[in-house]
């Protein structure tokens, strides 16, 4: 009895329907699978884009970063107009991976696609903040809080970088 509740447990989902759905009702683990199932099954390119942006999410969640980043690339590629799958991408490859110089890049990239998104000008500021690019990282961060004046009032790591950047510190 409990081998054949193991096996109906882990039978994948009957429809891609239902596989889209586990990706997004589960969690973690479970969510990784779901995911990779429900992509298995040639979804459309918007599910596509939708399914990677929740794979990326669990991946990030796992730390298993080169696999998130992986995901939100693809996203991106779904979605070649859109900000948000770079602006991920590039806190991914910031605080996830340690490579701020490719994500200073992506972060670019966002700004290039939608100036208006704080987010990424913030990010970008971070990235610039770590490889000690002071005078650009405060005018990164100069633009995300004129794009959004709250914009450290949720991120006090970024508003600690910010003023150390206006006085050339490193902060850690």
């Amino acid at each position: 009895m409990i081998l054949l509740l193991a096996v109906l447990w882990a039978a994948p989902p009957a429809t891609p329907r239902a596989a889209a759905r586990a990706c997004l009702e589960s969690s973690r683990e479970a969510a990784v699978l779901a995911c990779r199932e429900a992509l298995a099954r040639s979804p459309s390119p918007a599910s596509a884009a939708t399914l990677h942006r929740l794979l990326a999410a669990e991946l990030g969640a796992l730390e298993r970063w080169e696999e998130a980043v992986e995901s939100y690339r693809a996203w991106g590629r779904l979605r070649p107009d859109d900000a948000e799958p770079r602006v991920l991408l590039g806190g991914a490859l910031l605080f996830g991976l340690d490579r701020p110089s490719e994500a200073a890049a992506v972060f670019q990239e966002a700004i290039a696609l939608d100036p208006a998104v704080a987010a990424a000008h913030g990010g970008l500021g971070d990235a610039l903040a770590v490889l000690g690019r002071h005078p650009e990282a405060v005018a990164a961060y100069a633009e995300a809080e004129r794009r959004e004046p709250a914009y450290f009032e949720t991120r006090p790591a970024s508003r600690e970088r910010y003023a150390r950047s206006r006085t050339g510190e490193a902060w850690p």
